[in-house]
């Protein structure tokens, strides 16, 4: 006993082995400092941002069904004819030399200009996030593409997702309206991941 007691009474008399003993701490608190720095605190943006990736949208299926309203009836013949014979039985006045070369001259009917064909486009999504945390809503974007896989149009709807549980799914509908579609055209649904921060102001979930 007399001998241990003496080695720990020189080694803590030597000056070297204190200075070691107290350098020893100083160094853990350095490490632990410089891992403090090199992980910095995350931004709100960027915790929604990392949210975001553990979400997913799946599309199931999607139906088109035409959009435009129908094109108003057009007289035909006959009855263009009986009105324009009732209209002259009631009239008493004299035809003018001008009247008389308009009923002479035959007056082709143009056609009329059609516009595109639109329809609306019920998308049947499936969504899902495996996320520590839920997010209120996220922002779904949907790619319209034809018969060549080449994009044709670009969509973006925010989706109420409060209620969704971690490891669970939700489908939902929504309906694109008015959309220049065509046989053979396909539709893309994601959460898109990462979202440049030049872009962040269209996605609803990084506005304050």
């Amino acid at each position: 006993m007399k001998r241990t007691r003496s080695i720990s009474q020189a080694a803590l008399s030597n000056p070297a082995l204190r200075a070691i003993r107290m350098a020893v701490p100083l160094l853990l608190l350095s490490i632990l400092l410089v891992f403090a720095l090199a992980c910095p605190k995350k931004s709100p943006e960027e915790k929604i941002a990392s949210l975001r990736s553990h979400y997913t949208a799946e599309l199931n299926g999607f139906i088109a069904q035409p959009s435009n309203p129908p094109l108003p009836e057009l007289l035909d013949e006959e009855g263009m004819d009986a009105e324009g014979a009732a209209m002259d039985e009631e009239s008493d006045a004299p035809s003018s030399a001008a009247d008389a070369v308009a009923d002479e001259s035959v007056i082709e009917e143009e056609e009329l200009p059609l516009g595109p064909l639109l329809s609306d486009i019920s998308l049947d999504i499936i969504v899902r996030h495996d996320a520590q945390q839920n997010l209120p809503g996220i922002t779904i974007d949907v790619t319209q593409a034809g018969p060549d896989e080449a994009e044709k149009e670009h969509f973006r709807f925010y989706l109420d997702t409060s209620k969704l549980v971690r490891g669970q799914q939700i489908q939902v509908t929504h309906v694109l309206e008015d959309v220049d579609y065509q046989d053979g055209d396909g539709f893309f649904t994601e959460v898109r991941s990462p979202v440049p921060v030049a872009e962040r102001g269209a996605y609803q979930e990084f506005s304050p």
